[in-house]
């Protein structure tokens, strides 16, 4: 069992960013944490946990266009997640770190 950061990315406009995904035999509760560093543009950030690879339909979004102002930042709900589920993040805008912390476990 492990505890704390399980992946961060500093995300690229408009792009979605695999943030974490459990390894095969494992299972995560994992929230993600969003920090706006910029100094005069709000984020609308999105987080996606996917089944598996594919593409992202309507059916992955956990939180879709929420408003990060300025110099803030946002927690998400804590989320449960296996292997072969994946976490993707998105941005609008540039100057955003996303951050996955939770606690992993066996099957």
């Amino acid at each position: 069992m492990s505890t704390g950061r399980l992946g961060a990315a500093s995300l690229a406009p408009v792009t979605e960013t695999a943030l974490y995904a459990p390894a095969a035999g494992q299972r995560a509760s994992v929230k993600v944490i969003f920090a706006n560093r910029n100094l005069g543009t709000s984020a609308r950030v999105r987080v996606v946990l996917r089944p598996g690879a594919g593409p992202t339909v309507d059916e992955d979004y956990l939180a879709f266009d929420e408003v990060v102002p300025v110099d803030e930042s946002r927690v998400s709900a804590v989320f449960d997640m296996e292997n072969p589920q994946e976490l993707l993040v998105q941005s609008d805008v540039a100057g955003i770190t996303a951050q996955a912390n939770g606690l992993e476990r066996a099957v």
